[in-house]
């Protein structure tokens, strides 16, 4: 890392691959080693551009700041046309690692935003959240397992 630039690479094949079924636990990723909070943060300010202060974000959230996943957030929900999926995962994610009960509003919104024929998705979804603790988003998995049957998302 220069003063004005982040160069970063993390060989995250779970991001971005698909097809885990049953109950194999979801593999949470984490912050590269050495990375600190203090490393990222003025790039959720002056980052070149938007997606570079979205990763950003996001490895601030892996690192359990609540700035940065507020940040993610906001990043997710201007760019809900384009790389959604992309976005939206890394977001779920990034709460499952915080494993914070106060972050089911954004989950549920994620819920509400997945559409017909997206059983797969939605089925990552479930498995990667079911490890956070917390009554609002046990509800939230109740709510979905209610209505979308359990069968669809083990």
């Amino acid at each position: 890392m220069r003063d004005d630039s982040l160069s970063l690479s993390i060989p995250n094949p779970e991001l971005y691959r698909g097809g885990s079924y049953g109950n194999t636990a979801i593999e949470l990723p984490s912050a590269p080693q050495g990375l600190k909070p203090e490393m990222l943060r003025p790039f959720l300010k002056n980052a070149p551009d938007a997606t570079t202060a979205a990763y950003a974000s996001y490895l601030l959230a892996l690192l359990g700041d609540r700035a940065g996943f507020d940040k993610l957030a906001e990043h997710w929900r201007a760019n809900k046309r384009e790389y959604s999926d992309q976005w939206q995962k890394m977001l779920y994610t990034a709460a499952a690692v915080m494993n914070n009960d106060e972050l089911t509003p954004v989950l549920a919104e994620i819920y509400a935003s997945f559409g017909k024929g997206r059983e797969w998705e939605m089925r990552e979804f479930y498995r990667t959240i079911r490890g956070i603790e917390g009554k609002r988003v046990l509800e939230l998995r109740r709510k979905m397992r209610n209505e979308v049957g359990p069968s669809l998302l083990q």
